[in-house]
């Protein structure tokens, strides 16, 4: 069986996306911070002043803010580290979360389940083995082709490799 290579990470097009998407949220909530002279009361639990109701609109730009810095930061850790899910004759490689550099290598022989599930609209192959567990996300990966490639060779390699394990 040849090896099979693909680059495990989220794509920079999401990453742009989510930074313009919050970067416009900062700016919408700092204007009505800026401008703002009037108290704030949310869904008749939590009352403010002007001066609270500024303060919590500055805290809710801060925070879309520092969502834009993380997507800033993913972007450039995308670019810069090369991660990647590796498939070969024995064994898969493939970094311990979607944001980690860690590699984890698990033997096809050393899988006893694979189990499949889908969580809004994305599909996750949970695979237990001796050693732990390991999720890999179809978003992680190229395209939808190239999860149920991955999803068939692994179960394929883990037949050959006399494991029982199945999706």
């Amino acid at each position: 069986m040849d090896d099979i290579r693909l680059p495990y990470k989220t794509g920079n097009l999401k990453l742009i996306g989510a930074m313009g998407l919050f970067g416009a949220c900062a700016a919408l909530i700092g204007r009505e911070a800026a401008t703002n002279d009037r108290g704030l009361i949310l869904n008749h639990l939590l009352e403010f002043s002007a001066q609270g109701a500024t303060l919590f609109y500055w805290a809710l730009a801060g925070a879309a803010l520092l969502f834009v810095l993380l997507a800033a930061l993913a972007l450039v850790k995308n670019n810069l580290s090369k991660r990647e899910l590796v498939l070969t004759g024995t064994y898969l490689e493939a970094p311990k979360n979607g944001i980690s550099n860690r590699l984890v290598r698990v033997q096809y022989s050393a899988i006893t389940d694979l189990v499949l599930q889908q969580v809004q609209g994305i599909q996750l192959l949970k695979i237990s083995h001796t050693q732990g567990k390991l999720t890999l996300a179809s978003s992680m990966l190229p395209g939808k082709e190239a999860f149920a490639q991955v999803l068939a060779a692994i179960e394929a390699r883990v037949a050959t490799q006399g494991g029982e394990a199945k999706v």
